[in-house]
């Protein structure tokens, strides 16, 4: 049996069937990935159109349809429709779409859409797949009347031996983000990586309907929570619909190795500007002082002209309740993003830690916990970022708690910081900085070298690109201990993972000129208040 695969993306529109048609417009690139195109069947072609910067300026741009289009290999695009009309289900939106008068041109009628599935399930005995992706950004001919939620209604309706997946409910919409991809919607995000293979559930090597089913609704409806987006899938859930390219799932999962959460914003496609339009103005300037003070991270204070008390204003405008998940989630977002930042540079070139003195660490992050936890109680419990919130407000008050006393020996204020960073794994289990954290202090705090050893290679093993634990860990050997060979062994291994972050650290011009031929005399002086101070007499090799 021939086998026909149609994707509409209402911001997406695809055609894959057994001609070679070839057709190029704005905001399309070509897909170049050989060995994807290496696993297609030879005899399979596709029509790929995306489309995000329209030629009438009357018709809202998009952010991400033609990345959407790249990596689906297919139409991005509007669709809406003029009219309720049962003869006229409505269109898809070319590049030279007028902004009003869909019959003029420009347009693709879904009528002739569905005449082409129909041709070719009866005619040729094709088996189609139809994939929707409904998006909307701002107003359209048909916004008065739910355009965008009647075509992909109409797209909706099942037709013989037809499969369909689309991306939401009629009344609902597409999110986009970059936190999919780097800017991607996470429709179609999540269903290129299923049908690559991560949707496999029995690891036989082939996608059905029933897998890709359940994967969306896994990842799809979870990471656009709290706001709604519920795919559909019509069909026989057996039928197979993509076959795994072994190579390709590997790579994918090699990628996903070691990444860590992350919760970002998300656009709604201009469904914003729709619903703001529905309210009087005095509402209008709540919504836009309420996104200036999430701008300005003025988040908890001042009274009366903060993100908090604004939000709790809007929350309570019965017109604005489709708008609700979308500013919950956004400002949610912005309440844990600079806590995310400080994480990520850690990770990357150990940021702060390196950079910042003890009393300016404490300054930046002394209101991390609070942000987070109102990040967290925004989201609900059964949000699938919570327990990574909680974790990391667990995390930065144990952070905070041992700038007290980061470098001495302090077994009570060592034995806080651990109990809270228990209470940070039991949210988490595998965020790498908590282990980071733990091996330093029971490294400095404890003086117990062999817990200290165990979590850096803990921190390491869930982030293998991380240098830091190793790094702190050789400076707590070469204050304390006279191993050297401790010492290099794991400055070797912070070297061996990144170069940059060991040749900016503490102290290391010496145990670096250590490891090519210099020679140290060092004194450790240990007082009755376990403070400890160093002496160095450094001598150049010759």
């Amino acid at each position: 049996m021939k086998y026909f695969f149609l994707t509409v993306h209402l911001c997406f529109f695809s055609i894959l069937y057994s001609q070679s048609v070839k057709q190029n417009s704005k905001g399309v690139s070509p897909i170049g990935n050989n060995e994807l195109q290496n696993s297609i069947h030879k005899n399979t072609y596709a029509v790929v159109v995306g489309i995000s910067d329209y030629q009438d300026k009357d018709i809202p741009d998009l952010r991400f349809a033609d990345k959407d289009a790249e990596a689906f290999a297919y139409f991005s695009g509007h669709g809406d429709v003029e009219g309720k009309k049962i003869s006229q289900p409505g269109f898809l939106l070319a590049w030279d779409a007028p902004s009003r008068v869909y019959m003029g041109g420009g347009t693709y009628s879904l009528s002739f859409l569905q005449e082409v599935v129909t041709t070719l399930t009866v005619q040729s005995k094709a088996k189609v797949l139809v994939i929707t992706d409904a998006c909307h950004a701002g107003k359209l001919a048909g916004s008065q009347i739910g355009g965008a939620q009647l075509t992909t209604a109409n797209l909706a309706k099942q037709y013989a031996n037809e499969m369909k997946i689309l991306s939401c409910q009629p009344n609902e919409f597409s999110l986009e983000g970059p936190q999919w991809g780097g800017g991607r919607g996470v429709f179609s995000y999540h269903l290129v990586e299923g049908l690559f293979g991560l949707a496999d559930r029995n690891n036989d090597g082939q996608i059905t309907l029933g897998e890709i089913d359940r994967y969306l609704e896994d990842h799809v409806t979870g990471e656009a929570a709290p706001q709604s987006q519920v795919p559909i899938l019509l069909g026989n859930k057996t039928d197979r619909i993509a076959t795994v390219n072994a190579s390709i799932l590997a790579e994918l999962k090699r990628n996903k190795t070691g990444s860590m959460q992350v919760f970002a914003s998300t656009d709604s496609r201009g469904f914003e500007e729709e619903m703001l339009s529905k309210v009087d103005t005095s509402i209008r300037d709540i919504y836009k002082n309420f996104k200036l003070a999430v701008l300005e991270k003025r988040f908890l204070e001042p009274a009366g002209n903060c993100a908090e008390d604004y939000y709790t204003l809007l929350i309570q405008v019965e017109a604005l309740l489709p708008l609700r998940g979308i500013m919950k989630r956004n400002y949610a977002a912005a309440l844990q993003d600079d806590a995310q930042q400080v994480i990520n540079d850690w990770i990357k070139i150990g940021g702060d830690h390196f950079t910042l003195s003890r009393i300016k660490q404490i300054e930046k992050y002394k209101n991390y916990p609070s942000l987070l936890n109102r990040a967290a109680a925004l989201l609900g419990s059964e949000h699938y970022f919570y327990k990574p919130l909680i974790a990391r407000k667990y995390f930065f008050e144990a952070y905070l708690l041992r700038m007290i006393n980061p470098v001495n020996f302090d077994e009570e204020l060592g034995k806080k910081v651990l109990n809270m960073l228990r209470t940070s794994l039991f949210y988490d289990s595998d965020f790498p900085q908590t282990f980071w954290l733990m091996s330093i202090t029971h490294a400095y705090n404890l003086w117990k070298s062999d817990s200290a050893n165990y979590y850096a290679l803990k921190a390491v093993s869930l982030a293998p690109t991380w240098a830091l634990p190793f790094n702190d860990l050789a400076n707590f050997h070469n204050h304390i201990s006279l191993q050297d060979s401790k010492v290099y062994e794991l400055l070797n291994q912070a070297r061996a993972i990144d170069s940059n972050m060991v040749s900016t650290s503490f102290n290391r011009p010496k145990l670096l000129d250590s490891l090519h031929g210099a020679s140290y005399s060092k004194t450790v002086t240990i007082n009755l208040k376990h403070e400890i101070s160093f002496q160095y007499a450094f001598v150049l090799p010759a």
